[in-house]
């Protein structure tokens, strides 16, 4: 797990201090770094997708959205799964964008979200 995984998974990170560690990696060239996964094959917009951190996602989710993790999972998955219906909001405008307006953005997350959460009740 990187530290930008950890800074995700953690409440006290604002966009701010992700942004910035974004801007680093991307400057010194260390895809490495975006890329990398956990024990799980979780990047780290999976870890905010998970933890429902929808203020952080947009800078995520532009590196590499469709990675999935070892159980074949990508971020929608899982913040669908867990019920977060603004993570996937916010995912399906940054990565759909100028495609999908806002309002279908909303109606798919929520959708989604409340199928998810009942499937795996």
């Amino acid at each position: 797990m990187t530290p930008l995984h950890e800074a995700v998974g953690s409440e006290a990170a604002v966009p701010e201090i992700i942004r910035t560690m974004i801007d680093v990696i991307v400057k010194a060239n260390n895809w490495s770094l975006v890329d990398a996964v956990d024990a799980g094959g979780n990047t780290a917009l999976h870890v905010a997708a998970r933890r429902g951190r929808p203020d952080v996602v947009p800078e995520l989710a532009k590196l590499n959205p469709k990675t999935r993790n070892s159980d074949g999972d990508t971020a929608f998955h899982l913040a669908a799964r867990a019920g977060h219906p603004y993570c996937i909001e916010t995912m399906l405008q940054v990565v759909l964008y100028p495609v999908c307006t806002i309002k279908l953005a909303r109606r798919v997350g929520y959708m989604l979200a409340k199928r998810a959460s009942s499937m795996f009740a």
